[in-house]
Protein backbone atom coordinates (compact mmCIF):
# COMPACT_ATOMS: atom_id res chain seq x y z
CA UNK A 1 0.00 0.00 0.00
CA UNK A 2 1.34 3.58 -1.06
CA UNK A 3 1.81 5.75 1.17
CA UNK A 4 -0.97 8.61 0.32
CA UNK A 5 -1.35 12.12 2.17
CA UNK A 6 -4.36 14.09 1.87
CA UNK A 7 -4.02 17.29 0.11
CA UNK A 8 -6.56 19.28 2.14
CA UNK A 9 -5.57 18.00 5.70
CA UNK A 10 -2.16 16.28 5.28
CA UNK A 11 -3.16 13.31 7.06
CA UNK A 12 -2.12 9.93 5.73
CA UNK A 13 -5.26 8.47 3.78
CA UNK A 14 -4.94 4.45 5.27
CA UNK A 15 -8.59 3.32 4.04
CA UNK A 16 -8.43 3.50 0.04
CA UNK A 17 -12.36 3.19 0.48
CA UNK A 18 -12.04 6.45 2.53
CA UNK A 19 -9.89 8.09 -0.12
CA UNK A 20 -10.43 9.63 -3.28
CA UNK A 21 -8.15 10.69 -6.72
CA UNK A 22 -9.18 14.41 -7.67
CA UNK A 23 -8.37 15.65 -11.21
CA UNK A 24 -8.10 19.65 -10.61
CA UNK A 25 -8.85 21.14 -13.45
CA UNK A 26 -9.09 24.75 -15.46
CA UNK A 27 -12.45 25.06 -16.66
CA UNK A 28 -12.05 24.27 -19.83
CA UNK A 29 -10.61 21.22 -19.29
CA UNK A 30 -6.83 21.51 -18.80
CA UNK A 31 -5.80 19.13 -15.71
CA UNK A 32 -3.57 21.33 -13.12
CA UNK A 33 -2.79 18.55 -11.21
CA UNK A 34 -4.26 15.25 -9.47
CA UNK A 35 -4.68 15.03 -5.41
CA UNK A 36 -5.44 12.22 -3.07
CA UNK A 37 -7.82 13.28 -0.71
CA UNK A 38 -10.64 11.86 2.05
CA UNK A 39 -13.95 12.02 0.90
CA UNK A 40 -16.05 13.68 3.51
CA UNK A 41 -14.91 16.97 4.98
CA UNK A 42 -11.99 17.70 2.92
CA UNK A 43 -13.64 16.36 -0.84
CA UNK A 44 -16.62 19.06 0.57
CA UNK A 45 -13.63 21.34 1.30
CA UNK A 46 -11.76 21.47 -2.16
CA UNK A 47 -15.10 21.21 -3.89
CA UNK A 48 -15.53 25.01 -2.25
CA UNK A 49 -12.22 25.93 -3.00
CA UNK A 50 -12.31 25.01 -6.66
CA UNK A 51 -15.59 26.63 -6.99
CA UNK A 52 -14.48 29.71 -5.21
CA UNK A 53 -10.89 29.88 -8.27
CA UNK A 54 -13.14 29.11 -11.18
CA UNK A 55 -11.72 24.76 -11.04
CA UNK A 56 -13.75 22.05 -11.43
CA UNK A 57 -12.92 19.23 -8.73
CA UNK A 58 -15.45 17.16 -9.85
CA UNK A 59 -13.52 14.72 -11.75
CA UNK A 60 -12.55 11.99 -9.68
CA UNK A 61 -11.99 8.36 -8.59
CA UNK A 62 -12.36 6.22 -5.26
CA UNK A 63 -9.22 5.40 -4.60
CA UNK A 64 -10.27 1.79 -4.03
CA UNK A 65 -11.57 1.69 -7.59
CA UNK A 66 -7.72 0.71 -8.43
CA UNK A 67 -6.56 -3.12 -8.34
CA UNK A 68 -2.92 -1.71 -7.59
CA UNK A 69 -0.83 1.06 -6.56
CA UNK A 70 0.39 0.79 -9.94
CA UNK A 71 -3.03 1.87 -11.40
CA UNK A 72 -3.45 4.54 -9.14
CA UNK A 73 -0.16 6.17 -10.47
CA UNK A 74 -1.20 6.21 -13.95
CA UNK A 75 -4.58 7.73 -12.91
CA UNK A 76 -2.45 10.41 -11.11
CA UNK A 77 -0.39 10.77 -13.66
CA UNK A 78 -3.02 10.81 -16.69
CA UNK A 79 -1.55 7.61 -18.50
CA UNK A 80 -4.62 5.36 -16.58
CA UNK A 81 -7.22 3.77 -18.90
CA UNK A 82 -9.55 1.02 -18.89
CA UNK A 83 -12.45 0.19 -21.98
CA UNK A 84 -16.06 0.54 -21.16
CA UNK A 85 -16.32 -2.80 -21.54
CA UNK A 86 -13.59 -3.53 -18.93
CA UNK A 87 -15.39 -1.27 -16.45
CA UNK A 88 -18.77 -3.08 -16.82
CA UNK A 89 -16.97 -6.31 -15.96
CA UNK A 90 -15.35 -5.51 -12.79
CA UNK A 91 -18.18 -3.55 -11.53
CA UNK A 92 -22.02 -4.83 -12.92
CA UNK A 93 -23.11 -8.82 -13.47
CA UNK A 94 -24.44 -10.06 -16.82
CA UNK A 95 -28.07 -9.19 -15.88
CA UNK A 96 -26.89 -5.20 -15.69
CA UNK A 97 -27.21 -5.33 -11.68
CA UNK A 98 -24.37 -3.53 -9.50
CA UNK A 99 -21.39 -6.58 -8.11
CA UNK A 100 -21.73 -6.01 -4.26
CA UNK A 101 -18.78 -8.04 -2.33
Amino acid sequence: MANYICAICNQPITDYNNGLLVKIQKPYGNILKTVPIHKGDCDNYLERYGRNNGLNTNSCMEMSFFDSDEQRAEYMNGTFSMTDDEFYNKYFNEDGTLKTD
